[in-house]
């Protein structure tokens, strides 16, 4: 799953970060009528940031940053050499375009509370706590994209194992129909689903119906009943109003009402 950006609100400004935790400093500072340059050309923060990228691993920096403090702080060339050291790190990006479109200076989720320190205590602790809800949620996400896919793995080689025990072969749309069924169940259409964008609820909800379907299969259930059960099994997760279908079906259902009422209508004249 990639990276997407994450639109917050701070005190009616617009407050752009990632899901992954990067945080983008050039909208943060233009609430409070500054700029990241004037941060990062400082040594205090410079040396924080060879010294955060030593811990990860590469000292180099901090030797670089070492040269750079004999120079004159103020000198243009200090602040120059400054600015491409940070950026050298890795922990500070830039990017072309509007923070709209993901452009300005990014930061890692380790400096991000550093920056906002800087630029209001309040805003620091407010940044914290999104930040650390955003790389939780993050977190859980791979946990149940790994899931899903294990749940896959398994349900897989049940179903192959069943039919066999029943001496008959397992083709390429007997795993694909049971698929697009709890994709179904689960999101509402009856397609396939890309699960690098799924939701973490959608992904859970997936897992646990594979587990539950791979059961029934070793049960010797039929298809049309398991559907039944596994309808009954999803509605019944605590987050099924969080599930696409929980959208999609009712509004599917409420349209063949609606068309079967206009053609009994018709009937009637």
């Amino acid at each position: 799953m990639q990276a997407n950006l994450v639109k917050l609100a701070y005190e009616g400004h617009t407050i752009t970060i990632r899901d992954d935790g990067w945080f983008n400093a050039t909208d943060a500072a233009a609430k409070f009528g500054r700029e990241p340059y004037a941060w990062l050309t400082h040594r205090e923060p410079a040396e924080y940031i060879a010294t955060l990228a030593s811990a990860m691993g590469n000292s180099a920096f901090l030797t670089e940053f070492n040269e750079i403090n004999e120079l004159d702080g103020v000198s243009a060339v200090s602040k120059s050499r400054l600015i491409r050291l940070v950026k050298k790190t890795g922990l500070v990006v830039t990017k072309g375009g509007s923070p709209e479109n993901g452009g300005g200076t990014w930061l890692h989720p380790k400096l991000a509370v550093a920056f906002a320190r800087w630029l209001d205590t309040k805003f620091a602790i407010w940044c914290d706590l999104q930040i650390d809800s955003l790389i939780r949620n993050k977190q859980t996400w791979r946990q149940q994209r790994h899931a899903a896919a294990s749940g896959a793995k398994m349900l897989a080689m049940v179903l192959e194992e069943r039919r066999k025990r029943d001496g008959k072969e397992t083709a390429a749309h007997h795993y694909m129909n049971e698929h697009l069924m709890l994709n179904e169940l689960v999101t509402g259409e009856r397609k396939g689903c890309d699960r690098d964008s799924a939701s973490s609820d959608t992904l859970d909800a997936l897992a646990k119906l594979q587990i539950q379907d791979s059961m029934l299969i070793l049960d010797s259930i039929g298809y049309g009943q398991r559907k039944e059960l596994l309808q009954t099994a999803v509605m019944a997760l605590p987050s099924y109003k969080l599930l696409p279908a929980a959208q999609v079906i009712p509004a599917k259902q409420s349209k063949q009402l609606k068309t079967r009422k206009a053609a009994n209508a018709d009937k009637m004249q």
